[in-house]
């Protein structure tokens, strides 16, 4: 019986330690400004923030639109790409708004589009962002 329990509770701290230290990602998407890259123009930004316990290397990224997927390689970055994230390291990508919505205009997207950021890293896992509204024609105007 002591056996028993004792394999049990290596079981479990083997399982504790494999949650601790798996790869997580957390993976934003908003519309903003960054004082550094084209401070007057409205960017779609994805912020990619490893809050696990091991390194991250994102090798790929782009955006569900209306729940499909769409790939796009982002202007600018933080960092070079691809970025390899250690614990707490951060990452931000973008794409001037009006840029973003004219390549969606001409596939055909029109109004307003439901925008969600997702990155790939190399282990193949896809971690996906929260949902923005992204107004096409407001994107546009804006930074007319």
């Amino acid at each position: 019986m002591v056996d028993l329990l004792g394999m049990v509770g290596t079981v479990a701290e083997r399982v504790l330690d494999a949650l601790r230290l798996r790869r997580r990602v957390r993976v934003r998407t908003r519309l903003g400004f960054l004082p550094t890259a084209q401070a007057h123009r409205l960017l779609v930004l994805t912020e990619v923030t490893n809050v696990g316990q091991r390194r991250v290397v994102v090798n790929s990224w782009g955006f569900n639109l209306n729940r499909r997927p769409h790939a796009m390689l982002p202007a600018g970055s933080t960092r070079p790409l691809p970025p390899t994230l250690e614990d707490g390291d951060q990452v931000v990508t973008w794409v001037r708004s009006d840029v973003f919505a004219r390549q969606l205009q001409a596939y055909g997207y029109r109004g307003a589009v439901k925008v969600q950021a997702w990155v790939t890293d190399t282990s193949g896992t896809t971690h996906r962002g929260d949902t923005i509204k992204l107004d096409l024609d407001d994107a546009i105007r804006t930074n007319d």
